[in-house]
């Protein structure tokens, strides 16, 4: 413990050199840390410490199991990350599309999921490039699964003309539930409903079958009719060099659904 105290003895002199001269920054973390217990220089974790990392494996214990139940029956959004996490071999890269893929996978995902390398990207709106990025990373991985939603896969459609060249392979699973499903997250839809447009401006449904629009590329697609079929429809998907899985939802609903699952969660964590 002394030696870091001293590296950061060291550091609260580091001069930053300036085109204007030179300052000085004193870091006041040297005298926090000299003014810890000396069980925590010592390395020793205090009571208070274990007895609130308890705490929180126990309410992370009963959160998983909630998810377990609660998630049994369903076909949503939140059941499929949960699901895929699961169904994915080890090792197996994956792609998160922005907005709810990213977000439900880091929520949702089993924790005993099988251990794999995962990826995201932040485009210039953010769904900027989202199958292109896949495509590209599939040929430097060699195998890659996307998660994307419909306005993501969309946004980028011209990915689809990596079918020609693309030497890896690449599998997307696109949850299409008929627009921008992440602003059924925030409270912007109006009482009563008619004060604004919210289909229009903020859920921008397209009318394009994203099977179809794969099909004029070449690329062979099915629609999965539910969860329970979707390990069959991946191992169909897995042997093409580039296929396409279109999972439809109801992106009203599975807001909700978040929405409960959260308010249970929280429930699980005893305040101190």
């Amino acid at each position: 413990m002394g030696g870091l105290i001293e590296q950061l003895r060291a550091l609260g002199t580091l001069r930053l050199a300036a085109m204007a001269g030179v300052g000085l920054a004193v870091l006041g973390l040297v005298a926090w840390l000299a003014g810890q217990p000396q069980t925590t220089k010592a390395g020793e974790p205090a009571g208070d410490s274990l007895a609130l990392a308890d705490r929180w494996r126990q309410a992370e214990a009963a959160v998983q199991a909630l998810l377990d139940q609660e998630l049994a029956d369903e076909d949503g959004e939140p059941a499929l990350a949960r699901l895929l996490s699961r169904l994915l071999p080890a090792g197996l890269p994956v792609l998160l599309a922005n907005s709810s893929p990213v977000r439900d996978w880091e929520s949702f995902a089993h924790p005993g999921a099988p251990p794999r390398p995962m990826h995201g990207f932040r485009g210039a709106s953010g769904i900027d490039g989202t199958l292109s990025s896949a495509c590209g990373l599939a040929e430097a991985l060699g195998d890659l699964v996307l998660v994307s939603g419909d306005l993501a896969l969309l946004h980028d459609a011209n990915g689809w003309l990596w079918r020609s060249q693309l030497s890896g392979r690449l599998t997307v699973v696109l949850i299409d539930n008929g627009g921008g499903g992440i602003f059924e997250q925030l409270p912007i839809r109006t009482e009563p409903a008619a004060a604004m447009d919210f289909e229009r401006l903020f859920a921008m449904p397209q009318p394009v079958d994203p099977l179809a629009l794969a099909a004029v590329h070449g690329v062979p697609g099915r629609r999965v009719a539910g969860l329970a079929t979707l390990a069959s429809d991946l191992a169909w998907a897995r042997q093409q060099p580039m296929a396409l899985l279109v999972i439809s939802t109801d992106r009203r609903r599975d807001a909700a659904l978040r929405q409960r699952l959260r308010t249970m969660a929280a429930a699980q964590v005893t305040p101190p």
